[in-house]
């Protein structure tokens, strides 16, 4: 009987990467492979490169509480992300506190991609009783959507048009400070 060199190799490369996925499994996924479901330290930093610039803070308390006076804003936490119970491998939430008014507090999750880019913004608490996040906003929406369309009429797709409209006529301001933040990222606007 002859023995094939190509078979003997590529029966010790199964038997190698069998050995490997055990491993990675009896070690609870730890290592090489949980490296890789990490956020990058270039995308947290481009994420907080943008969210902690005091524009940027003035424009989401500007639709999380509407016409409050802004006092500040600052990061807490970088926490994981999970979708159905699973941790979305490289997403990450940046958390702030803002305050804002004389004793008024918020704080807010800003979810990124793994690219540092901000696809959700959640309310974890405040403090608001008579300026509820997003209350003031959907009352104003339709100019505040008719402004945002003007100003980045020239940068948007029909289809990002058309979305904004969307939201303006539904009168959704989470979804509006969502898309928002990512033209202001997507344009370097801090």
């Amino acid at each position: 009987m002859k023995i094939d060199r190509r078979s003997i190799g590529i029966r010790t490369a199964l038997a190698i990467a069998v050995c490997i996925a055990l491993l990675g499994t009896t070690t609870g996924g730890a290592g090489l492979a949980r490296a890789a479901d990490q956020p990058s330290r270039k995308s947290i930093e481009r994420a907080h490169d943008f969210l902690k610039t005091e524009a940027t803070g003035k424009y989401v308390l500007g639709f999380v509480h509407m016409g409050a006076q802004y006092n500040g804003h600052e990061i807490v936490e970088r926490r994981s992300v999970s979708r159905k119970g699973r941790e979305v491998p490289g997403h990450f939430a940046l958390v702030y506190d803002f305050d804002w008014e004389a004793d008024g507090s918020t704080q807010l999750a800003f979810l990124c991609d793994a690219d540092g880019d901000i696809y959700d913004v959640q309310v974890l608490r405040t403090n608001a009783f008579l300026n509820s996040p997003y209350d003031l906003a959907k009352l104003s929406i339709a100019v505040l959507g008719e402004l945002i369309l003007e100003a980045f009429k020239e940068k948007m797709t029909a289809e990002d048009r058309q979305q904004l409209q969307t939201f303006v006529k539904n009168a959704d301001p989470e979804s509006m400070l969502e898309l928002g933040l990512r033209f202001r990222q997507a344009l370097n606007l801090k």
